[in-house]
């Protein structure tokens, strides 16, 4: 027997990040929770972020796109290596990813890419 998945699984976990992503950070390490990305290694932030609708993947399953942001305020010195999505309110970490590292200082301007997040579609 063959693996499925309907497309309104995946969606909905698309639609998750969606609905709970306010603002992007740019971060010094990994983080696994809120605090960890705005506290402990927020090395920057763009406070208007919103993501975009959810749609086909590339190649296969569910995709949506994380818009590009130019000269995201830094506010302090380090290796920049990961981008995490946030909601504020309610100290929500929506979803974090890798970056190519960057070596940041207090006062600088980041440009950052813009990126999907995917869901595969699930193989045998």
């Amino acid at each position: 027997m063959a693996k499925y998945s309907p497309d309104a699984i995946m969606d909905a976990g698309l639609t998750w990040i969606i609905n709970n992503t306010t603002e992007m950070v740019v971060c010094s390490a990994q983080p696994t929770t809120y605090a960890e990305a705005f506290t402990s290694y927020k090395l920057g932030i763009e406070t208007s972020v919103t993501v975009g609708a959810v749609g086909a993947g590339a190649s296969s399953g569910r995709a949506v796109a994380v818009p590009a942001k130019s000269s995201v305020a830094i506010t302090a010195g380090s290796s920049a290596t990961h981008i995490a999505l946030v909601k504020a309110s309610g100290s929500v970490l929506s979803y974090v990813t890798t970056i190519s590292t960057q070596a940041v200082s207090a006062s600088d301007k980041m440009n950052i890419a813009a990126w999907n997040i995917k869901i595969a579609d699930v193989t045998a």
